[in-house]
C-alpha cells in the first residue's frame, strides 16, 4: 500500500468535505465518504475534518491490502 499523506494535505479535505462525486469502487471506503460529507454539511467541517481524517486513514490501513481500496488510493491520491 501507498504511503498515505499527512492530515493537513488538502487533498483529504477535497475527498472528505468536497462536493464532487468520487467513483471509488470499494465498498467500505464509498460508505465512510458518503458518511463523512454528511456529518460535516451539518457542522463546521474545519472542527471536525481532521478527526474524520484520522478515521479514514484508520480505514485505509485497515483494509489498504484489497484491490479495490489501492484502486481508490491511486484515484484519489494518484500514484501506480
Amino acid at each position: 500500500m501507498q504511503p498515505l499523506p499527512p492530515p493537513s494535505d488538502l487533498r483529504w479535505r477535497t475527498i472528505l468535505a468536497g462536493g464532487d462525486k468520487l467513483r471509488l469502487q470499494s465498498l467500505v471506503l464509498n460508505v465512510f465518504v458518503t458518511r463523512a460529507r454528511m456529518a460535516l454539511r451539518n457542522s463546521r467541517p474545519d472542527q471536525a475534518l481532521v478527526d474524520w481524517i484520522r478515521e479514514f486513514q484508520a480505514v485505509i490501513e485497515e483494509n489498504g491490502r484489497l484491490p479495490e481500496v489501492q484502486a481508490d488510493l491511486r484515484l484519489m491520491f494518484g500514484g501506480t
